[in-house]
């Protein structure tokens, strides 16, 4: 018996942990399930009563810069988005940036947003699944825009993309950030997040061949223009000047 008391006191004995700074520690209760979460500090657990989820909750800003990602736009045409996620961070949007400049109720929000980043998701994923998240806002976002929006002075008929318009990409970040405000991964997740979008542009294989097009009609312009000049058909100007060239080349060629 007196062994069964003794075993169930060392139980009940709290112990205490040392969180470090900028992280907290997410524990629950392994009878009402319930967690609970501690801030930078010393706090007293109990065996076989507390069981901790996560030992280390990062506080600190983890920004990423992802690969470039293709999207397309309202009108159907592809285009590539280089972005950086320059937030991604447990807790709330506006919060201060300091803990000891969290008054009480916003500790309590941040411990929440600790809680829901460890037992909403599997914390250790956390990059990819909010880097999923970025990636549909962003697409839904673009989707809503057509390619001309962005690009000023487009004509891709003939080759020419236009130049991106940086005022209008800006409006776009703004919307996904305002979206991001409501999406799941701050709601739910306990994310604050915010991107930037750093450039966008037609992917390199359509850009290359657009250039190659405009080339291609410059060149069928100019000798239109050199048939004109001189009253011959441009078919056989066309013609002539091929010839010229692969007579040339042979000569070169031959010595």
């Amino acid at each position: 018996m007196l062994i069964v008391i003794a075993i169930l006191m060392l139980l009940l004995v709290g112990y205490k942990v040392e969180v470090p700074p900028a992280t907290a520690l997410v524990y629950n209760n392994i009878w009402t399930g319930k967690p609970d979460c501690v801030l930078p500090g010393t706090e007293t657990l109990t065996p076989g009563l507390d069981r901790i989820l996560e030992k280390e909750v990062s506080l600190r800003n983890e920004a990423q810069d992802p690969k470039k990602v293709e999207f397309t736009t309202k009108d159907g045409i592809p285009i590539e988005v280089d972005f950086l996620i320059k937030r991604q961070q447990v807790g709330f949007p506006g919060m201060p940036n300091r803990l000891e400049d969290f008054d009480k109720t916003q500790k309590k929000l941040l411990k929440e947003a600790a809680i829901k980043a460890v037992t909403k998701i599997t914390y250790k994923d956390r990059e990819s699944v909010i880097l999923s998240r970025h990636i549909a806002v962003l697409k839904e976002t673009l989707g809503q825009h057509t390619y001309n929006e962005l690009f000023q002075d487009a004509n891709l008929a003939e080759g020419d993309s236009g130049k991106l318009n940086k005022i209008f990409m800006k409006k776009i970040e703004k919307e996904v950030n305002e979206e991001l405000l409501k999406d799941e991964a701050t709601t739910e997740w306990g994310f604050w997040n915010e991107l930037d979008l750093e450039n966008i542009n037609l992917p390199e294989i359509l850009r290359k061949s657009r250039e190659q097009s405009a080339s291609a009609n410059m060149a069928g312009k100019a000798i239109a223009d050199k048939a004109n000049a001189a009253g011959v058909d441009p078919t056989v100007m066309v013609i002539a000047d091929a010839l010229f060239g692969f007579l040339g080349s042979n000569r070169g060629g031959g010595k």
